[in-house]
């Protein structure tokens, strides 16, 4: 599915309801499960048992929140380059807001 283990999905605990992190990489596939591992710092040595499906989803989830954030920050790079390249600089005013010279 993806090559990014370090990559993680939030996914429900399985016992009370809450939601924990697990990397996206599967430790083992059956049919209609995968084994994960839990991402959480001091939990890495617990695995779950998820549905395919819902892994599937939580994914491809991860990838497009990924892929918007990564598309907002380079839209920012380019917007501050141009402001750069004009020679717009930031001033702060005496009311603590941001204004352009």
């Amino acid at each position: 599915m993806t090559e990014n283990k370090r990559m993680t999905i939030e996914l429900p605990d399985g016992y009370n309801g809450h939601t924990i992190r697990f990397y996206s990489e599967p430790l083992e596939e059956h049919a209609r499960c995968v084994k994960l591992q839990v991402s959480v710092i001091g939990k890495e040595y617990m695995t779950a048992w998820r549905d395919k499906i819902e892994w599937q989803k939580a994914v491809t989830r991860e990838e497009k929140r990924i892929a918007r954030q990564s598309r907002a920050n380079q839209a920012r790079k380019e917007r501050d380059q141009i402001r750069r390249d004009m020679g717009l600089v930031r001033v702060r005013g005496a009311l603590g807001g941001i204004y352009w010279e």
